[in-house]
């Protein structure tokens, strides 16, 4: 995963049911951006593979939310991205 991808990151919507706050989630993802572009600089980025899954978003079901399982799942992409970086490694997408 590249800093450049982070802004084509969608995810389902949630009405009447559980879903994450977008606010929350878009945050996150601002701060994935910012470090994945560290890390593409060749600095550590302020975002590392265990800051990842320690994340926490507040649950709506009041209004809309994005989808849990997605935004879990693009969490778990981002976490072995950065978990490259930290190792030495470079994401190959």
């Amino acid at each position: 995963m590249h800093s450049s991808e982070i802004a084509k990151v969608s995810f389902s919507t949630t009405t009447l049911r559980d879903g994450y706050d977008m606010e929350d989630v878009d945050d996150m993802l601002d701060r994935a951006r910012d470090a994945l572009l560290a890390w593409e600089g060749g600095q550590a980025g302020a975002m590392a593979s265990e800051d990842v899954a320690a994340c926490t978003f507040a649950v709506t079901n009041s209004r809309t939310g994005y989808d849990q399982a997605d935004v879990d799942n693009f969490l778990d992409t981002l976490s072995v991205a950065l978990k490259l970086y930290e190792t030495g490694g470079r994401p190959t997408t």
